[in-house]
């Protein structure tokens, strides 16, 4: 049987080449998409902590009775219909707190009509993904979109902690109208049962 080795050294010559630009394509391709990625996470966990840090310095100096540089235990946000970002974020309160948290709350007047069903609460966890550094997000139900999960920023340590709390439903509600605010609209929530301290700052600038 005849076999036509020209053709072969042809056609591996054409192969190497075909393998060689591969490479080179990869070479420079690959480190492009991971500067690319890296450059959109750092903006992406920038914005995110900066709104995160925005929102807690407002607790700091709307609530007294939080202690100086006090930490949530739990922030998250999330996005409901409104299409509107809601931050909100979880402390947990001493003994001496709640009793200051329970005096604050009386001195907010509250109208009939509002109760805990209006708190953002969260749903247990069906599946998680990661996104970025710091940043995940906890889809609470079969359909995998905004409006059924929510973005935890830091530590997700205690969340099993707020998804008891949120089951229980039974807060004390209060809200903060604030004018000339970017987040003027605040919603207070207080498990006097777990000692959970929830605010919730409506961002209705949407970004």
């Amino acid at each position: 049987m005849f076999i036509n080795w020209e053709w072969l050294r042809y056609l591996s010559i054409f192969t190497l080449y075909i393998l060689k630009g591969v490479v080179c394509v990869c070479a420079f391709v690959l480190p492009c998409i991971f500067i690319l990625y890296t450059t959109f996470s750092y903006e992406k966990i920038k914005d995110l902590k900066e709104s995160f840090v925005s929102v807690q310095k407002s607790s700091a100096t709307i609530f007294p009775f939080l202690a100086v540089n006090q930490k949530p235990i739990l922030q998250f946000r999330k996005r409901p219909h409104s299409g509107a970002y809601e931050y909100v974020l979880s402390y947990e309160l001493t003994d001496a707190q709640m009793i200051q948290a329970e005096q604050y709350l009386n001195k907010i007047p509250t109208s009939a009509d509002i109760d805990e069903s209006q708190v953002q609460c969260i749903e247990p966890t069906r599946s998680t993904r990661w996104l970025f550094p710091r940043i995940s997000r906890h889809y609470v139900g079969r359909m995998y979109s905004d409006d059924n999960s929510f973005l935890i920023y830091g530590s997700d340590k205690h969340l099993h902690k707020i998804e008891q709390v949120c089951s229980n439903r039974k807060f004390r509600v209060a809200i903060i109208e604030r004018q000339n605010d970017q987040r003027d609209q605040t919603e207070l929530a207080l498990s006097q049962s777990h000692q959970i301290f929830m605010v919730n700052f409506k961002h209705y600038n949407s970004d």
